[in-house]
């Protein structure tokens, strides 16, 4: 504070923090500030505020290099809140109620004024273990049209993003942009984590996470892919697919999540130390500096423009200080300048999308009963085949050829109008433990069959007693119809 009214001034501040749920801290500060001597002099007064509570140094001309008093209000423990308590409450609105008063006598004189400036310094001394947060609030991607669609896998090969991030925070750590075909991001893949991510869903199921497509394969009877994957052809090694453990029943896919490209935050170059006039011990004086390329292969453009929506969020890990006091302030700044460039192939960019047909249940592992009302659905991607008759048909070959006409037997009673769904009532000629759905439009030059076999049941539990058969591990994509449309 600065005066130069030569009367004796008092200062009473209230500084009221409220925090976001409504909690207030009040900070008190009572002060006298200093006096000029002279007419046209000056008088200068600082307030510190900090942990031990208020010093008060007065100066009796801004000239002086050294304070004529200085007192310290000590906070009282468990009495009497100080700066440190305010902060600490994070608040996210700030009141000052401010009065002076004149206190004893002097001389006013003319144009004589008293202003202030005030600076917040605030740093804050943490030792951390790793952390690692997701947002929780992601940002949807929705379905892409089928054309577009098309032409981003056809002429899209892969992409790149250079970053820069020059880091000023006195940790070091890394940023990663993930993706799910689910808003749901766990933070690890640890069991209580998962647990945790079940619970919340209200499962009396287990969460657990597998990444080898050997697993997913849709011969194992253990396991039920088809409420992420169209075909077994669809899973990628390596990528997180989150798995619904289901007690006394097939294990089901409930969703993956992939990371499309990772950043990382360098250690900073330089910290103040003990002495140092401009900073306190251990903040960043010198920020981290330095150059990323990540690389973002076909295998996520191809899952990123699968069918569905997709939701993209960002994780982030900061490394923990291994026992070490780091020290944060308002003038830590993390910036990340960057941008992104695609690798192109004209074959495609130009073509125009083919038609697609695309079972989508029951498109295998299904176990369905005799008698009962079943729901067949399908997409129908591409203007024509959308307004073209479909008709269906089943197999129960162990591995029938989606081209060969005498495989297949119609329950559609032929052509029928395409609305991407039909019900089926299987009889009791349809009772078998191996049935393949077969589907084309009118003419037969696109066609599409389930990702696997199903089985139907009887109504009485009992299934028709057939010849054994040989489990071959065949993917069913090679038995595509080369006129049919790709996955």
């Amino acid at each position: 504070m600065y005066n130069q009214i030569r009367l004796p001034l008092s200062l009473n501040l209230d500084l009221i923090g409220v925090g976001t749920t409504g909690d207030s801290v009040q900070v008190i500060v009572d002060a006298t500030l200093g006096v000029p001597a002279v007419v046209g002099d000056t008088a200068k007064t600082f307030l510190r505020l900090s942990s031990i509570g208020t010093v008060v140094q007065i100066y009796d001309s801004v000239s002086d290099s050294f304070p004529s008093s200085s007192d310290t209000i000590s906070a009282l423990e468990g009495e009497t809140n100080t700066i440190v308590d305010l902060m600490a409450l994070n608040p996210s609105q700030m009141i000052v109620d401010a009065t002076a008063g004149i206190e004893g006598f002097g001389s006013l004189d003319q144009n004589a004024a008293f202003w202030g400036e005030y600076n917040l310094i605030a740093p804050f001394s943490v030792i951390l273990d790793t952390i690692t947060f997701v947002p929780v609030t992601s940002t949807p991607v929705t379905e892409m049209d089928h054309e577009t669609r098309n032409q981003f896998r056809a002429s899209v090969k892969g992409a790149s993003m250079t970053t820069r991030i020059i880091n000023g925070l006195p940790i070091s750590g890394e940023m990663a942009i993930i993706f799910s075909d689910r808003d749901l991001f766990p933070l690890d893949r640890k069991a209580e984590t998962l647990q945790a991510i079940a619970d919340s869903l209200q499962w009396l199921d287990s969460l657990y996470v597998v990444k080898s497509c050997t697993t997913l394969k849709p011969s194992n009877d253990d396991m039920y892919i088809f409420n992420v994957m169209n075909d077994s052809s669809d899973c990628i090694e390596g990528v997180a697919y989150l798995i619904r453990g289901v007690q006394g029943s097939r294990d089901t896919v409930y969703s993956f999540v992939d990371t499309l490209l990772k950043i990382v935050l360098p250690t900073p170059e330089e910290f103040y130390g003990v002495g140092d006039p401009d900073g306190s011990p251990g903040m960043v004086k010198i920020p981290g500096d330095t150059v990323v390329v990540s690389e973002i292969d076909s295998n996520k453009i191809t899952m990123l423009s699968s069918l569905g929506d997709h939701y993209i969020n960002n994780m982030t890990r900061f490394y923990g200080t291994e026992g070490q006091a780091v020290f944060f302030s308002t003038r830590d700044t993390l910036e990340i300048l960057s941008y992104i460039s695609f690798t192109l192939q004209s074959t495609g960019m130009l073509e125009e999308a083919q038609d697609e047909l695309v079972i989508t249940y029951p498109n295998g592992n299904e176990t369905l009963v005799q008698d009962s009302t079943i729901v067949i659905r399908w997409r129908s991607l591409g203007d024509e085949v959308s307004s073209q008759n479909v008709e269906l048909f089943i197999s129960h070959l162990e591995v029938p050829d989606i081209a060969q006409d005498e495989d297949w037997e119609s329950i559609s009673g032929g052509a029928i109008s395409n609305a991407d769904s039909m019900i089926w009532t299987p009889g009791a000629a349809d009772v078998d433990d191996i049935l393949w759905l077969k589907m084309c439009n009118e003419d037969g030059s696109l066609c599409d069959q389930s990702g696997w076999h199903f089985e139907i049941t009887s109504s009485g539990g009992r299934m028709v007693s057939r010849p054994p058969r040989k489990y071959d591990e065949i993917s069913p994509a090679v038995n595509k119809n080369p006129l049919s449309g790709n996955r």
